[in-house]
């Protein structure tokens, strides 16, 4: 059986569970019964579109440079409440937001922490925020590598270290830990 997103059967998903989950996370959706408005410069998660912006297609500057992309504007198209992500895969929320009525996704949508912007037209664009925290992670992944690495270079220097002074009686000295008790050598 094909597999798709996530690790679930693509074509073959029983469209009565995916209904059974939108359902359910609707619910979770409208439990205030009331419509919250969208603020400018605030954080949500969510999806949204990618489009051609038309007004702007390419670079006034030299339109006819190949290498400038066409300009793309992200437009927010759904939220969700942190409830809801908590609680369902990132599997049932893309089929929630993609069987959501009013949206044409071509595909299932990605969920991403975005900021919402609010253009003087009133067009609800978004800027991925999910991009940086994957950078910071990756930084941090490398910082704390480096650290284990340095950390076990140590253990070992010392563990050395504490043989030689055991079997010889004298004090080694190794890089890293040089003047270290320099004074049981008077």
């Amino acid at each position: 059986m094909p597999y798709g997103l996530y690790n679930t059967p693509a074509d073959d998903y029983i469209y009565g569970h995916d209904e059974d989950i939108c359902d359910e996370i609707d619910e979770i959706e409208d439990d205030d019964n009331e419509y919250n408005e969208c603020i400018d410069r605030k954080y949500y998660i969510g999806s949204y579109f990618l489009m051609k912006d038309e007004e702007n297609p390419e670079n006034p500057e030299n339109p006819e440079n190949p290498e400038n992309p066409e300009k793309y504007i992200l437009l927010f198209a759904n939220k969700i409440k942190l409830q809801t992500f908590y609680k369902f895969t990132n599997y049932e929320i893309s089929t929630y937001i993609y069987l959501f009525p009013g949206l044409h996704f071509k595909k299932k949508p990605n969920i991403d922490i975005m900021q919402l912007i609010i253009e003087p037209d009133e067009t609800y664009t978004a800027i991925i925020k999910t991009f940086w925290i994957k950078i910071i992670q990756r930084t941090w992944k490398k910082i704390m590598k480096q650290k284990k690495q340095n950390d076990a270079k140590i253990k070992r220097q010392i563990f050395s270290f504490s043989n030689t002074f055991q079997t010889t009686n004298r004090i080694h000295t190794y890089k890293g830990l040089t003047g270290m008790l320099s004074y049981k050598n008077s």
